[in-house]
């Protein structure tokens, strides 16, 4: 049987998160000393049940990263467009597929401003440097020749920004080649 009782609040930045209920069968110590190893015993509850809120607050947070990662992931391979992430300087970091006989893998570390192109590198050039300068997404239309045809692309620059800064640019292309036909025979 408890002959003396004392509660403790256990805070968190001055929050209340719990309490503490301290009984003494036979309490020695006076009612200073009591009160301050309570609240001492208090304080360190308080922190490990910070430090485990912080943890699984953490564990929910990369878990959520994991899931929209792989949503970004099954969205950007399945999407019939070509989706290209390059360093300013055109060094392909991902590729979300083939580029006709250009296999993906084979793609990544390469130079996009080096593939064949023509009239769409040109013009993707072009569309970069203005995109470096004015931090805006460009856009543009024009023909890749191939040795067997020629594919028209619709093709989209947007900025990589990271801390304020254009690190970067995500390209994506759209085969619009069937619309450019029907445009030809309309004409």
């Amino acid at each position: 049987q408890g002959t003396a009782m004392l509660v403790v609040p256990l805070t968190n930045h001055g929050a209340v998160i719990g309490g503490l209920l301290m009984v003494s069968r036979g309490r020695d110590l006076d009612q200073g000393d009591w009160t301050a190893f309570a609240r001492g015993v208090a304080n360190q509850i308080s922190h490990v049940l910070s430090l485990a809120r912080a943890y699984e607050d953490r564990e929910a947070a990369e878990k959520r990263a994991v899931q929209h990662a792989a949503l970004l992931d099954a969205m950007v391979i399945n999407m019939p467009d070509w989706v290209v992430h390059i360093d300013l300087d055109g060094t392909i970091k991902f590729i979300n597929r083939d580029i006709r006989e250009l296999k993906q893998h084979k793609l990544i570390g390469r130079n996009l401003l080096d593939l064949p192109g023509g009239d769409h590198q040109r013009e993707f050039k072009v569309a970069l440097a203005k995109m470096t300068e004015t931090g805006q997404p460009q856009g543009f239309e024009a023909p890749i020749v191939f040795p067997d045809t020629t594919v028209w692309l619709s093709t989209r620059l947007g900025p990589v920004v990271q801390e304020g800064t254009i690190v970067g640019c995500v390209v994506v292309a759209r085969d619009i080649s069937d619309k450019k036909q029907t445009e030809l025979h309309l004409m």
